[in-house]
Parts: structure tokens; sequence; C-alpha cells
């Protein structure tokens, strides 16, 4: 599994700074200006809302809400991209689900807009809590599904659509970010305590002030240098750590196997986002210019690390979501016919 996740991680580096250059080009500012439109015209004629667009800026009643390129999905497509790139397949059924996964993020993310804009009219205290958990903790269980979805379809690496591991994940992500959101204080308060160790005492970065700041599900860290200061974000980027731990303690394995899987992915998330935080902070310091590289490099890997992680902890199987094989049939009946298919086959090749 290593190199697939070595080979998902490569490609989604390079498509994240292709994203990036396409979304501050001028073809992606024109169309966020017209998806606002649409979405202020919409709304206003169907709910008789005073709610108007100014640019990329959502107006009403003297609430504003800006609306960038990333919200016409491109992060979602770059991650979803680099997993089917990554798969051994020929490339026309890489080109398939390709197609298949630009339609299914294009009208999710629709659906996505019209219920932050409910939110946004009639909800707007919850706005913000509706905005950051979507993206942070249902996107990449999405796009996992997607990719599944297209392994049964096209590939046939696996037997069947496995619908029941998914309800299980959806169902844990609702009590995994219940419990995420209860201990977020405390567990930020742990990430900025060894941000502080690491920096102040192994690397001698001239730290004159850690401020944590929090506004709505937002924890801002204000750090003070000789030479000036600058924000970052935290609590978005811990958001990881929800899908992963649902989709590992969805898998079917032994209770015991998973509660220390879980552990060993919540350790190696929490080492990522102090790592993380340590070198914007240095590059802060001492190369502020890199510090937007390093960012988009850095966002990619906040929303790929989840599923990153279940894929080289778990090493899941066909096998996971097979149902009864033909040996279990009874002497004398006929096993249910299927259409030919190839048979499925592992992500990786066995050793000889």
């Amino acid at each position: 599994m290593w190199p697939r996740v070595a080979a998902f991680l490569g490609w989604g580096m390079a498509l994240a700074f292709l994203q990036w250059v396409v979304e501050w080009s001028y073809p992606a500012l024109w169309l966020t200006e017209r998806l606002v439109g649409a979405v202020s015209h919409g709304v206003s004629a169907i709910v008789k809302l005073p709610i108007h667009a100014d640019g990329t800026v959502v107006k009403l009643y003297g609430v504003t809400q800006e609306v960038t390129p990333a919200c016409l999905g491109l992060a979602a497509v770059t991650v979803y991209l680099a997993a089917v790139l990554a798969t051994p397949a020929g490339w026309r059924d890489r080109l398939r689900g390709v197609g298949l996964g630009l339609v299914a993020v294009g009208l999710a993310n629709v659906v996505r807009l019209i219920l932050l804009s409910v939110v946004f009219m009639y909800a707007f205290a919850a706005f913000p809590f509706v905005h950051i958990p979507i993206w942070g903790t249902a996107v990449p269980i999405f796009l996992v599904g997607v990719w599944g979805r297209w392994l049964v379809r096209d590939l046939h690496y696996l037997p069947r659509f496995p619908l029941r591991f998914l309800g299980l994940v959806a169902l844990l992500l609702v009590l995994l970010f219940a419990a995420w959101y209860i201990l977020l204080d405390r567990y930020v308060v742990a990430l900025v305590q060894a941000v502080n160790a690491v920096l102040s005492g192994g690397v001698g970065v001239p730290i004159k002030s850690l401020r944590l700041t929090a506004t709505d599900l937002l924890r801002h860290l204000d750090v003070g240098l000789p030479t000036g200061g600058f924000r970052l974000e935290l609590a978005g980027e811990t958001l990881s750590l929800v899908p992963c731990l649902a989709l590992i303690l969805a898998s079917p394995l032994a209770i015991g196997r998973r509660l220390l899987l879980a552990l060993c992915g919540a350790v190696s998330l929490s080492v990522f986002y102090v790592a993380a935080t340590c070198v914007l902070i240095i590059l802060g310091w001492s190369a502020p210019r890199l510090v937007p590289v390093f960012q988009i490099a850095n966002d990619f890997l906040s929303l790929a690390a989840g599923p990153s992680l279940w894929l080289l902890l778990t090493r899941p199987s066909p096998t996971w979501f097979s149902g009864p094989t033909d040996a279990s049939v009874p002497k004398g009946t006929r096993a249910p016919s299927r259409r030919t298919r190839r048979p499925a086959q592992p992500l990786t090749r066995a050793k000889a």
C-alpha cells in the first residue's frame, strides 16, 4: 500500500499547485462572480429575500459573506484526481473515473452551496458551524465513496459497493465530530504547547508571544516575533482527525486492533499538525515568501491525511466487502447469475 499512497500524495502535491494557479486565474474569478450572481438571483426569486451580489460578495440585511474560487470545489477535484491517477488502471478506465468524479463533485458542490445559502439566510449564527464541518469532515468521506464506486463500476476491484461500511462511517462521523468539538480547546492548547516547546527549545526561533484566540469554530494562533507577527488557523486543520478515526473504527477488524490503529492514527496526525505548524512559523520568521508555497501543500495534506492514514494502517482488501461465496451455496442450488466481470483484484500486486 505504501507505493500507492506515495503516488497519491505525489500526484496530489503536483495538482495542488496547479489548482492554486487555476483558482487565481481570470476564468476562475469570472466563474465565481457568475456563481454568486446565480445564487443571489435564484434565492431572491424563490424566497423573496433582499439578497444581492456585489462582485464576489453576498449581502443580506447588512451581513456580508465573500465567495472565493475555493468554493468551486477544486480542492475536492484535486484529491479525487490524485486518487484516480495513483490507482493501477488503464488510461481509458481512468478517464471514466475522472468523468464520474467531476460529475459527482459538481453535483455535491451544488447541494453544498444550496445548503449554505439556506443557513446563511435563515440561521447566520450557525453558518460558520455548518461551513467548516461540511468541508473538513464530509468531503474526504464523500471522495472515498466516489472512488469506491469507480473501483466497483469500472475496475471491479471490489465485488460490491460498500454501502454498509460507508453507513457506519457516516454514523461515526456524527459521534466523533461531537467529541472533536467538546475536546477542541484542550486539544489545540496541547498542540500550541508542543509547538512552543519545539521552537523555543529545539530550534531556537525567537518567539515573543503565542496567543490563542477563538472565533466560532476557528482557533487562531497569533505568533509574535521580533520582526513582526502573523496569524495561523489551527482548528480547521485538525478536522482531518474525524474522517480518519471514522474510517479506522468502521473497518471490519477486531475491536482491539481498531482501537490500537485509531490511537496510532490520532498520534500520527497530531505529530503532523505540530510539525506543519512549526514549519509555517519557521518560514514566517526566516523566509516569508515561501509560506504560501508550503501552505498550498499543507492544505492538500490536511484534506488527504485522513484517508491516506486509513489506507496505510488498515490495508483494506476486497475480502472486507465480499458477500457469501459460491462455496456457501447448498448443493443443487444454483447461485444467482451475474453479468460477466473481471475478477476483483487487490490494489497492490502480490509479491512472488
